[in-house]
């Protein structure tokens, strides 16, 4: 299997940048997510290392060999779109043995390939069958086989599972995964869902505006994001304009909020300019909601006892309820504080309670006025 390197990528349609200067590296047989919201250039960037766009400028490499001059046929690709593109004439088996037939591959061989291929997703049996006799999902795992039929190094799905319904695309997630590690494919996944990206991927890269805003595995970017805007698309959060008032305490640092001071973790900082305005991130579920003080917190929320630290009074203006899990919204002096409980036992809105923001679950991001308290 194939590494891919895209190194200092360009591309333009007919003015602005699409894709700015963007590098990356794929290590053979991972699976990289690619995430980011419609438009930001990851399908560009996809299509690219496909053959099915020139970049502008810039190079991609398998294997450490330069593919630009390799037309598409050549590169040893599978993909798999949003859409199936199934040929509706054309049974599931004659679909899956396409890409054997441009390959000049004999008929007997083809069919026992094709039988293993769908045999890999979990539709042996369904040959004979035609696009429109099969599921939205059973379409998809065909153009699946139909992708890694032909024994691919590099698997490029570009959105596959964006037109399936809730179970089938958990369904999917677990049949790629599945796929995926029984052959070892290096796989590539672009996406603009985050539970996608995060369920699929061994490395998942941001991309905004043409560009990659952070790289790495997928609990160390929702633990640590490195700005409030890949905190926000990664998942539910608490934005919390502040400002840092003390760093003199080798454990702890002080910040000043609009609903007080709270404590936090030095080491749960990203890089900032330095300037002493910060974006406190808290997720939702991490914050607790707590019935009565714990040894009395100051006024501030702030206490000498590390149990009842950052410990605030609010009142429920709002509560959602979902499957095993209720998401309120809690009024502190102004400030919303959402939070998230894994309970079937509802709290009544405008109840009084406590909120507590756990020390070492505030991370200190630089400040961003277009983000910061919404």
């Amino acid at each position: 299997m194939s590494s891919i390197e895209i190194d200092r990528v360009s591309k333009a349609y007919d003015g602005p940048l699409v894709v700015d200067s963007l590098s990356l590296c794929v290590p053979s047989g991972t699976v990289f997510g690619l995430l980011g919201p419609s438009g930001c250039g990851k399908t560009t960037t996809l299509r690219m290392i496909a053959g099915l766009l020139q970049p502008d400028s810039g190079d991609i490499r398998f294997d450490g060999v330069s593919v630009l001059a390799v037309p598409p046929e050549r590169r040893a690709i599978g993909m798999v779109f949003q859409q199936h593109l199934l040929f509706p004439h054309m049974n599931v088996e004659q679909n899956v043995s396409f890409g054997l037939r441009m390959q000049g591959v004999r008929p007997a061989a083809s069919r026992s390939r094709v039988d293993e291929a769908l045999d890999l997703v979990r539709l042996g049996g369904t040959q004979r069958r035609y696009p429109a006799q099969l599921s939205g999902g059973q379409q998809q795992r065909v153009a699946l086989a139909r992708a890694v039929v032909t024994n691919p190094a590099v698997l490029l799905l570009d959105e596959p599972l964006s037109n399936l319904d809730t179970r089938l695309r958990e369904e999917m997630r677990a049949l790629i995964r599945s796929v995926q590690r029984r052959l070892g494919i290096t796989t590539i996944v672009v996406t603009h869902d985050q539970g996608e990206a995060m369920e699929l991927s061994d490395q998942m890269a941001v991309m905004f505006d043409g560009a990659i805003a952070q790289v790495g595995r997928p609990a160390e970017l929702y633990a640590r994001p490195d700005s409030a805007r890949i905190a926000r698309f990664l998942g539910a959060t608490n934005l919390i304009p502040a400002q840092v008032v003390d760093t003199t305490a080798v454990d702890l640092m002080r910040i000043d909020t609009p609903f007080g001071s709270l404590d936090v973790c030095p080491g749960n900082s990203a890089p900032t300019t330095g300037s002493p305005r910060v974006v406190a991130s808290i997720r939702c579920e991490h914050v607790a909601i707590v019935d009565r003080h714990i040894d009395g917190p100051t006024a501030s929320g702030v206490s000498t006892r590390d149990g009842a630290r950052n410990i605030f009074t609010g009142l429920i203006d709002d509560v959602v309820v979902g499957a095993g899990r209720i998401t309120y919204a809690v009024d502190v002096r102004g400030t919303r504080i959402t939070a998230v409980e894994v309970s079937d036992a509802e709290r009544a809105r405008g109840s009084t309670v406590q909120v507590r923001l756990p020390c070492d679950r505030v991370r200190l991001l630089p400040f961003d006025p277009d983000l910061a308290g919404r």
